[in-house]
């Protein structure tokens, strides 16, 4: 029985509430349209930096690193000198090996060079730091998305002399199909040496690193260039673990497997740090929403002073007040949410479908990402949270100014 009355109590305080919201209804829209705000904001912010970092990775894997390769300790350790001297030799060996159990592969030979152009064909003359890989036309297609980004000319197709490069290098230098190029570099041995290529193709990749710097050549032509005698510096695989014949082999050799993770531990060094950024920017975003619905609700608990104090003269208990008031903050906080959602879902799928295009901002600075169009997400993880949030955030902020006034003088109250 006593459940029955609680039960049928907590109905009529929930029916109050609802008919106090209509009775304000231009603070109750006030109020609603703050939470509303604050959670699509926090929402679009939170998809485009996940979605950044979801397609970064796959950039990365997709143009950089691969799933895995194998390599020389020693170039690891000197990477960022691209030590040429620090190659796989026993490159036969592990490729034969690879073909028989039947894992894709991508062999290459990476090195830097100074990319040197004359006026006539080229705008002007001029000369910039590049970076070549020498590649298997055939085999790297199976792991790399290269091919795929050609946007204008063709793919390497095995002939000598044949260069692909990057659209944003293109634009740098003045470079066209058919335009004559001179990489200047270094053989193994640390000679000096000229490569002289045609531009037969220009590739358009979603990762920015990429497109500014890469030169694609023949992988036969890197080697005769570049005294490699069949070495190369490392070889793609499209496994983490290519198992235990394989593993055992590289040992033996004194190579090393690593995967994108440990090949992209700078990216994901940064990425790291840039979500710690990201964090504490939708904390502000947050906040800000937090006093915007903090003002309203306080505006909206001290100008019924006399209501509480007419409900208090009347019976209601201080408990029953309290809970007029959390249902009344809840409501407006889940009106709150659904109301930012529903504004949330047409800006999400623009960018979802669309994105967000940084083009002209990464091109003049590398800013770490690996993606020039950042794509949203839908995370629904992060939008329970929200609405969660908002409703947790107007109980809060509503329910201390409504312990101070129900321990206030009834009289005062009323005579208010």
């Amino acid at each position: 029985m006593e459940v029955l009355i609680f039960i049928r109590h907590q109905l009529f305080l929930l029916n109050l509430s609802l008919k106090n919201l209509k009775r304000y209804v231009r603070r109750t829209a006030i109020t609603v349209s703050a939470i509303a705000f604050g959670i699509s904001l926090f929402l679009y912010v939170d998809s485009m930096f996940i979605g950044a970092d979801r397609d970064s990775e796959r950039n990365l894997i997709e143009y950089e690193t691969g799933l895995a390769q194998i390599l020389d300790p020693e170039y690891w350790e000197h990477k960022e000198e691209l030590p040429l001297g620090y190659a796989v030799d026993k490159s036969e060996t592990i490729i034969h090996l690879l073909k028989k159990e039947r894992i894709s592969y991508a062999p290459r030979i990476k090195s830097g060079a100074e990319v040197i152009y004359y006026k006539d064909p080229f705008p002007n003359d001029g000369n910039q730091y590049v970076i070549i890989e020498g590649i298997d036309y055939e085999r790297d297609n199976q792991i790399y998305g290269f091919k795929e980004s050609i946007v204008k000319g063709n793919y390497l197709t095995g002939k000598s002399s044949e260069a692909v490069i990057g659209s944003w290098l293109a634009d740098d230098i003045g470079a066209d199909i058919g335009y004559p190029i001179v990489l200047y570099t270094h053989t193994r041995d640390g000679i000096p040496q000229t490569i002289d290529v045609i531009v037969s193709g220009i590739f358009k990749s979603p990762n920015p690193n990429i497109n500014r710097s890469t030169i694609l050549i023949n992988l036969e032509d890197a080697n005769y260039y570049l005294d490699m005698e069949s070495s190369l510096t490392s070889i793609t695989i499209d496994r983490l673990d290519p198992g235990e014949d394989i593993n055992k082999l590289i040992s033996q050799f004194g190579y090393t497997i690593l995967t994108w993770k440990e090949l992209g531990r700078d990216f994901i060094s940064l990425s790291q740090a840039k979500k710690g950024g990201s964090k504490i920017y939708l904390f502000l975003v947050f906040i800000i929403a937090a006093l915007g619905i903090s003002n309203t609700m306080l505006m909206a608990v001290y100008e019924r002073k006399k209501e509480i104090g007419m409900l208090q003269a009347i019976g209601f208990s201080h408990g029953s007040l309290i809970a007029l008031f959390i249902y009344e903050s809840a409501f407006i906080g889940l009106m709150g949410f659904i109301m930012g959602f529903i504004l949330f879902i047409p800006l999400n799928i623009q960018l979802t479908t669309v994105g967000l295009d940084f083009t002209n901002m990464f091109r003049q600075a590398d800013m770490g990402y690996r993606s020039v169009i950042f794509k949203g997400i839908w995370n629904i993880t992060t939008i329970i949270i929200s609405g969660l949030s908002g409703i947790f955030m107007s109980i809060c902020f509503a329910i201390l100014p409504a312990l101070k006034s129900i321990h206030s003088n009834i009289a005062l109250s009323v005579k208010d």
